[in-house]
């Protein structure tokens, strides 16, 4: 997969210090500067002219383990509780790994997505610690298919990404979109959301 990461330390001091204050006034419009995928070759995936929100914050709601495609990380006991482990905010999912062992939550497409069409996700954590190195792993899956993920290795600085990239498959409208996050340690995380590229009006 080659994703497009949009100036992420940038993003990162901006992404906290929003954490801090408690609420962003706009969004960060994502930036030209771009990595590879793990073979070096740079994404060929243009920022759109706009975003539209494929998930809502306000609906995300528990996985059961037999519908959940990350159920081989899943621990015998899930113990994350909404509003404890994890809450709904305007801005996006925060959650608390120190009331919540493994995270699954999943919410429908609200439209049908193509093969390649453009999607961007933004996401932060605080400061991870861990009473041993550890790892955190934080992923989407639309329709159970892995559309991106990340392994942060603990204790870690504070971060974010702010990702452009090509869906890899496309999925009917309806389909699971699916959030996963576990990680050892007692640290904060937020995804704020999975975006869509609107594409021109016609004429244009």
């Amino acid at each position: 997969m080659f994703i497009r990461d949009n100036h992420r330390h940038a993003w990162a001091r901006a992404a906290i210090a929003c954490a801090l204050l408690t609420a962003c006034d706009a969004d960060p419009e994502p930036e030209s500067s771009a990595t590879g995928g793990d073979d070096g070759t740079i994404a060929d995936v243009e920022p759109p002219r706009a975003w539209a929100p494929l998930s809502d914050p306000l609906a995300w709601a528990p996985v059961a383990a037999s519908d959940d495609p990350f159920a081989d990380e899943r621990p015998a006991e899930v113990v994350c509780a909404a509003e404890d482990g994890w809450r709904r905010e305007a801005e996006g999912v925060e959650i608390d790994t120190g009331a919540c062992n493994y995270l699954a939550l999943s919410q429908p497409l609200p439209r049908a997505l193509a093969a390649g069409e453009p999607l961007r996700i933004s996401a932060w954590w605080q400061n991870l610690i861990a009473t041993a190195p550890a790892e955190g792993h934080i992923a989407v899956a639309v329709d159970g298919v892995v559309v991106w993920e990340e392994r942060v290795a603990i204790p870690g600085p504070a971060d974010a990404r702010d990702l452009i990239f090509a869906a890899p498959e496309g999925a009917p409208a309806g389909a699971p979109i699916t959030l996963h996050l576990h990680n050892h340690g007692a640290n904060t995380w937020r995804f704020q959301g999975l975006f869509a590229g609107e594409p021109a009006p016609t004429g244009e």
